[in-house]
């Protein structure tokens, strides 16, 4: 994703939202809400906020720093705002143009998901996003532990050798 501008209101608020693409498609409006406003995860029912790597984005601020930025979403945490209704918390990392450091970034991020979004199976199965099953009702866990493991190693064999 690119942040390409704030959507001005001329109110007090300055603004209420952003706007960004998506690859090479048209630019698309997120209300900055969607971004500085935290989530109840469907699966663990803890609050969630979208990041920047490891920065919470918290207010106007942190919105407006994302302007002329490029990310890349490794996750995307579904719940529910205040109100009952489905939104979304981004997991986003930074991209600088550099073709090969953000070919790591993204391979680091790629499985760090990966792995964050398996282990979450493992802690709420019973979560109709995932398996809808009580714990321990059938032998999933030793398969998801392997493919962790797996995935832990992909960054190393996924580097390329010079």
């Amino acid at each position: 994703m690119q942040f390409t501008r704030l959507r001005e209101t001329g109110d007090y608020r300055k603004f209420d939202g952003i706007f960004m693409k998506i690859g090479h498609n048209e630019e698309v409006f997120i209300p900055k809400g969607a971004l500085t406003y935290g989530i109840t995860a469907n699966d663990s029912r803890r609050r969630e906020r979208s990041r920047i790597g490891h920065k919470e984005i918290r207010n106007d601020e942190d919105v407006v720093a994302l302007v002329g930025k490029r990310v890349f979403v490794s996750r995307v945490i579904r719940g529910e705002n205040i109100f009952g209704s489905g939104k979304c918390a981004y997991r986003m990392h930074r991209l600088s143009g550099n073709e090969r450091r953000d070919a790591g970034v993204i391979r680091e991020a790629m499985c760090a998901a990966k792995i964050e979004m398996l282990e979450r199976v493992l802690q709420y199965p019973e979560s109709p996003d995932y398996l809808s099953c009580s714990k321990g009702l059938i032998d999933y866990e030793s398969r998801i532990r392997r493919v962790i493991e797996i995935i832990r190693g992909y960054p190393e064999f996924l580097v390329p050798q010079e």
